[in-house]
């Protein structure tokens, strides 16, 4: 796990990181553009596995911050990046009250040695991914990906969201608002409300269907 973080951003299958010293705590707080940025590094991955002259990669940060003379794995950690989020955030084990059998690899005692205690070789395992991250560049990659997240965030705020009703819902509301008008209390006790639709939820419903085109066809019809 990178203990060198300021924060984690939770976007499968990447977690995104800042770095700093932070030690990384379980609960995580979860933001609109990470979910931005992490379609926009799966298709950086997904790029980069199906063709590894990186040919067809999309992300240019990431195609511009990218060592030839690195496997992805090392790439991705200089960057800031975790390669894998079960190494981020590792999945919590529920405690066993019985240990499940299983079988046990012998070992000599000679390689145990030269391979030290489970602590030790855990130690050494983060020591190896603090030595592959280039903070100057991690910084570079993902404040990049955050502002790129931000601007498509922003742009899809500006546009005006399209809600679209089930067909059930709009035939219901063309033969409640034809007969009932604007009375929601009569609408909600008509007998093909078969939802119970209360009036003030008949209410919300009907001013999405006034809003959307499909209403202004049907007033249109003589």
């Amino acid at each position: 796990m990178l203990s060198t973080i300021y924060r984690i951003h939770f976007v499968p299958p990447f977690f995104v990181v800042t770095v700093g010293i932070r030690e990384l705590g379980e609960n995580t707080n979860l933001w609109k553009k990470t979910k931005l940025l992490c379609k926009i590094m799966l298709m950086v991955v997904i790029s980069v596995w199906k063709n590894p002259s990186m040919q067809n990669l999309r992300g240019k940060v990431i195609k511009e911050n990218w060592e030839t003379s690195k496997t992805p794995r090392e790439n991705v950690l200089a960057m800031g990046l975790a390669f894998s989020p079960n190494e981020a955030v590792p999945v919590k084990q529920p405690h066993r009250e019985i240990i499940d059998m299983v079988s046990v690899e012998e070992m000599d005692l000679t390689e145990a040695r030269v391979l030290g205690t489970v602590a030790e070789q855990r130690l050494k395992k983060q020591q190896e991914k603090r030595a592959v991250l280039n903070k100057e560049k991690a910084l570079r990659v993902v404040s990049s990906l955050e502002r790129e997240a931000d601007e498509i965030q922003a742009d899809r705020d500006s546009q005006p969201r399209a809600v679209r009703l089930p067909d059930r819902d709009v035939e219901l509301l063309i033969y409640l608002a034809q007969r009932y008008g604007d009375d929601y209390k009569a609408m909600a006790r008509d007998p093909k409300n078969l939802f119970q639709y209360t009036p003030k939820k008949i209410s919300n419903l009907m001013k999405i269907y006034r809003s959307s085109g499909f209403y202004q066809v049907i007033e249109a019809i003589p």
